[in-house]
């Protein structure tokens, strides 16, 4: 059974489930499937697992596109996950597949996306319900955690691990200050759910402690997931994600026997834009929201790096590569590139035959082939002005201000032409290397 089928004879996506499993506790299915891209250029496959909340999710995403938004779905830190933006006046839809467990594959596609393909995709995932109904899954009581599923368990330990809004969970994030968050887990299978779930997700878990004894080798950052338990820690193991750790293990209770604990240990929360105070640079805020370390720097040899490039470079793309590193990614979604993949980039982009006038330099792209060039004619380059266009089959835009300007306004303002505020709640910077270039 299939639950969507995006595409045409030429392209297309699709998810079939192919198997469920009733869960153990709270009711419903967990149902296994493949989401299986076909193009002229790439075909694969990825296997894919959701849960109750996962078809209730998908609904409302139907909803949203249908009311003219872009949508991600499935977006459970390190699970696969369905990107779709729209081009509404040509009908059609980018669809971008991701799959961070098989080396952060990424694919997109482009497909029509017409009033009959929301009849159709209304249809599957009818159909879907009416097979593997939802109702039976009761929602969280806030007033009893004694109730959760162990899906419920997951949505709400992953939400807090990975700071992406999502419409599959109520979870509201903790206050700032906030840094351990218990969970209460009602069942011992629970326990067993998530730990298979967080490694699936995140690979294998830090032992920090086993039969009461403390690992001395374990990492220090994951240490304070024990303090409440002295005298008591019978197991603990800890998975890791941007900074946040989960730690699931059995303690002693008052009567002798032993209990699951499930917390998380979250790192402090960067302010979002609205709460930023003084008069910041464009850089000082890009900082501030993401959380990065203000007094972080990367040693690069710059006199090499514009030698290579056989021009100076904008001061403030020096300072966002020293202080951020020379290679990594904005909310895992926008990549700035360092000084020789620049080189590499602007000299393939020069041999296209759709290449504007002038001398352009490739600095930075996503993961939706949206590119971002410097107009590198004028002799000044801190006034190089950004040409930008979403994809190779669009017209080059002109943007005036800095890179770093056009970075921030493009995680944080909903009115930027290629805003992601819509999607990320809080926002990160992933290190790709943190080596200077010779």
């Amino acid at each position: 059974m299939e639950l969507f089928r995006l595409g045409d004879e030429g392209s297309s996506v699709v998810l079939r489930i192919r198997q469920a499993e009733p869960l153990r506790a709270g009711g419903g299915h967990m149902l296994g499937g493949t989401i299986t891209i076909d193009t002229p250029f790439v075909q694969g496959s990825t296997t894919i697992v959701l849960f109750p909340g996962d078809l209730t999710a998908w609904q409302q995403s139907l909803d949203s596109l249908d009311a003219g938004y872009d949508i991600a779905w499935h977006d459970h830190a390190s699970s696969p996950w369905v990107y779709i933006e729209r081009d509404a006046p040509e009908e059609r839809a980018h669809i971008t597949v991701h799959d961070p467990s098989m080396a952060m594959t990424k694919v997109t596609v482009t497909v029509p996306l017409t009033d009959a393909w929301f009849d159709d995709a209304y249809d599957r995932l009818e159909r879907v319900l009416r097979t593997w109904p939802v109702d039976a899954v009761d929602a969280v009581d806030a007033e009893d955690p004694g109730d959760e599923s162990e899906s419920t368990l997951i949505d709400a330990v992953e939400a807090l691990l990975y700071p992406r809004m999502t419409l599959s969970t109520d979870t509201s994030p903790p206050p700032r200050g906030a840094r351990l968050i218990p969970f209460e887990v009602p069942y011992t299978e629970s326990l067993l759910e998530l730990a298979a779930e967080l490694t699936r997700h995140h690979g294998d878990p830090v032992l920090l402690a086993t039969h009461g004894t403390l690992d001395p080798t374990a990492d220090a950052t994951a240490r304070p997931l024990l303090a409440p338990f002295e005298g008591r820690l019978v197991e603990m193991r800890a998975w890791e994600e941007f900074g946040n750790w989960v730690g699931c293990g059995t303690v002693r209770d008052e009567w002798g026997g032993t209990k699951p604990v499930v917390l998380v240990l979250r790192r402090h929360l960067p302010p979002t834009a609205d709460e930023l105070i003084g008069n910041l640079s464009w850089m000082d805020k890009l900082v501030a929201v993401t959380g990065w370390d203000p007094d972080r720097r990367t040693a690069i040899d710059w006199t090499a790096a514009e030698a290579l490039l056989g021009t100076p470079l904008p001061s403030d793309y020096r300072e966002l590569v020293e202080r951020f590193g020379p290679d990594g990614q904005f909310d895992d979604y926008l990549s700035v590139y360092p000084p020789g993949r620049i080189a590499d980039l602007s000299e393939a982009l020069a041999a296209h035959e759709d290449h504007p006038p002038g001398k352009l330099l490739w600095w930075a792209g996503s993961e939706h082939r949206q590119d971002l060039c410097w107009l590198a004619d004028g002799p000044d380059p801190d006034r190089w002005p950004v040409l930008h266009r979403r994809d190779a089959t669009e017209n080059w835009e002109r943007y005036e201000g800095t890179a770093t300007e056009f970075v921030f306004r493009m995680l944080t303002e909903p009115a930027h032409p290629y805003s992601i505020a819509w999607a990320f709640d809080r926002h990160w910077f992933t290190a790709l290397s943190t080596r200077g270039e010779e």
